[in-house]
């Protein structure tokens, strides 16, 4: 189960977009071509309010790139975790599944999704995400971040976003 934990990272998203590369985003790291970035309006999160994140994937080569992937956002160091499937709103990947996912040369995929409509587990865990994010994350200070798997569930190459401070209240 805890494989499955770092195999799979997901989110499901609302309306992906081609976009121009140029912009002020703070990104992760460069893997197979592809970097990954996350911002939000609002760091602070509460029940009655939405959770609102833009994740940006850009191909930063001058050729397509298609891939098989898995994602998922994990909120405090690997503490709690959500999988999606980007461009499906509000699916939680079932476990070991990933899926294709296609960027055109030098272009950016957008999604904006509410991450308070995704399931939540904890990161070391045997149960899969099943509930929502309040029922499982207390209050406090954290980091999240947006990882994706290139590549097969048994050995993908990860690329991580860069960190958001979270506050949940």
């Amino acid at each position: 189960m805890i494989k499955l934990f770092t195999v799979l990272l997901f989110l499901s998203l609302l309306l992906p977009s081609a976009v121009s590369s140029a912009d002020n985003s703070s990104w992760g790291e460069i893997a197979q071509g592809v970097r990954c970035s996350i911002s939000t309006s609002s760091t602070q999160w509460s029940k009655k309010s939405s959770a609102m994140i833009t994740i940006i994937i850009e191909n930063v080569t001058s050729q397509q790139k298609d891939f098989t992937v898995t994602t998922a956002f994990n909120l405090g160091l690997l503490k709690y975790w959500s999988p999606v499937k980007l461009a499906k709103e509000s699916e939680l990947l079932p476990p070991n599944t990933s899926f294709d996912l296609s960027i055109g040369a030098g272009t950016q995929l957008r999604y904006e999704i509410d991450l308070t409509k995704f399931k939540w587990a904890e990161s070391v865990s045997s149960f899969w995400p099943s509930d929502n994010l309040f029922a499982v994350v207390p209050p406090g200070k954290y980091k999240l971040s947006f990882d994706i798997g290139l590549g097969t569930n048994t050995n993908p190459n990860w690329i991580r976003s860069n960190e958001i401070e979270i506050v949940v209240q």
